[in-house]
């Protein structure tokens, strides 16, 4: 979930839209591979699926809160995935 600090900081100044990152780890607890999802889009939501540049699909299971250090480094959210049912 992006905070209201990064919605407010995810446009440039010439209008254009930034990323949002979001670092992806799977239900058991590890980090998923690719590890960080980047999109222009910040809504995020439990049960969608995610494409991912290596060809495969996750599921969002969860979206876990992040600290304000964690939006300082420019991390956007924290997406337990699982691998797509119909995949």
């Amino acid at each position: 979930m992006a905070t209201a600090a990064t919605i407010e900081t995810a446009y440039a100044e010439d209008g254009d839209t930034a990323s949002f990152y979001y670092f992806l780890v799977g239900a058991d607890g590890k980090p998923h591979h690719p590890a960080v999802l980047t999109t222009q889009h910040a809504e995020r939501r439990v049960g969608e699926v995610i494409g991912l540049e290596d060809g495969s699909s996750v599921e969002v299971l969860s979206i876990e809160p992040i600290d304000d250090e964690s939006v300082r480094h420019g991390l956007d959210g924290v997406l337990v995935v699982g691998p797509h049912a119909d995949a």
